[in-house]
């Protein structure tokens, strides 16, 4: 009875310490799992041996949980972190990336202080002169398209002008 009273009052030090460090995740709840099973048949066994299986069950399946939820713990207070780790990372990098834009959205609008009015100028000057070149360009394919139309169809009124002779021919 005194040993019972003594893995009692072990069972209520781990729960209390358990419940410090609990954690509802993935792998707390297997490592629970798994720990109240092994504990339990490990408990029924040790238990059988002295006339006390229900007992023992029902201890090794409390102590093994405790065991198990807190190993499971662990691992999901580690896996928490490397989250938290990978997340840093991506705000550093995304802060990087916003950085190297400022800098060179300030660095055009230094290179805009340095162009003088003049450069502007010329600059709208070739601008102007590359769209009259290309309206001077799209004109002539334009003409050069209307030609070969008329081009077609002329040659089409020959080709029925020179069959409907050839078969008047016939008749003579």
């Amino acid at each position: 009875m005194k040993l019972l009273q003594s893995v009692s009052l072990f069972i209520i030090l781990v729960f209390l310490i358990g419940c410090e460090t609990y954690n509802n995740g993935q792998y707390t709840r297997s490592g629970m799992a798994i720990g109240s099973v092994v504990g339990g048949v490990t408990g029924a066994v040790i238990g059988h041996q002295s006339g006390h299986s229900g007992e023992g069950a029902a201890l090794g399946a409390v102590l093994g949980a405790a065991v198990g939820g807190t190993s499971g713990s662990s691992k999901d207070i580690a896996a928490d972190r490397a989250r938290e780790e990978q997340r840093q990372k991506l705000v550093q990098r995304n802060a990087a990336i916003q950085a190297e834009q400022a800098k060179q959205r300030e660095q055009t609008i230094a290179l805009g202080y340095q162009v003088t009015d003049q450069e502007v100028l010329e600059a709208e000057q070739r601008a102007a002169a590359a769209e009259n070149q290309l309206k001077r360009i799209e004109k002539q394919r334009a003409e050069a398209i209307e030609r070969k139309l008329r081009i077609d169809a002329a040659q089409q009124k020959e080709a029925e002008a020179l069959e409907a002779a050839a078969l008047l021919r016939t008749y003579d």
